[in-house]
């Protein structure tokens, strides 16, 4: 909103708490591991039922929510008080002077965020397909002894949310895929740094 030329310890601290934007990138980061927490939710509640009823209790839930926060914060707040920096009254972050901490800093980043998020929720939405699949052909070979309307509403409930969430995977990969990508360019060296891409990356927290 301001065009802030920073200086002294307060600008400092001003590009490191607030113009850096750590606090979006802790729930930006956060929903990402939360999508792989809900995928792994969702996997065992399908595929490994009997494991869920009895190891998934509401301490689980409540850690796992605790680690998706935990594991953001744990990643951006040192990486942001590591590479902030004023320069000529201009704030620059998430820039390391160094170009392997740079570069080890993107592949971490990638890796973390986006591969093994991404890797999850293949490998999870697809047992979970295929055990839904099975158990329409089971219960549509039990159709002629009459179905239990209970069994119907619960197998329509349980396929309504995967679809759900699967879109929502789906928005993950395509709204981070652009930015990635980008992103390796400008490691490369090939275009300059900027932020209108982020703009897309967004709208899958919001989702």
């Amino acid at each position: 909103m301001f065009n802030i030329r920073l200086s002294g310890e307060l600008g400092h601290w001003l590009c490191t708490i607030l113009l850096s934007e750590m606090f979006i990138w802790w729930g930006t980061k956060g929903s990402n591991i939360n999508l792989a927490i809900v995928t792994i939710d969702r996997y065992l509640l399908i595929v490994h039922p009997a494991f869920s009823k009895r190891w998934v209790r509401p301490w689980v839930i409540y850690s796992a929510c605790a680690l998706s926060w935990f594991v953001a914060i744990l990643f951006i707040t040192p990486m942001v008080f590591l590479s902030a920096d004023v320069v000529d009254g201009i704030c620059s972050v998430y820039q390391f002077r160094d170009y392997v901490a740079d570069m080890a800093m993107f592949i971490t980043n990638m890796m973390v965020f986006y591969v093994n998020v991404l890797a999850i929720c293949i490998f999870g939405y697809w047992r979970i397909l295929l055990v839904i699949r099975r158990q329409a052909r089971v219960m549509a070979s039990h159709s002629a002894a009459g179905p239990s309307n209970a069994s119907q509403a619960q197998s329509h409930r349980i396929q309504s949310n995967v679809k759900t969430m699967i879109l929502v995977s789906a928005l993950y990969v395509i709204s981070f895929l652009p930015l990635i990508i980008y992103r390796v360019l400008v490691v490369a060296g090939i275009m300059s740094y900027t932020y209108h891409l982020m703009i897309a990356a967004f709208t899958q927290s919001c989702a």
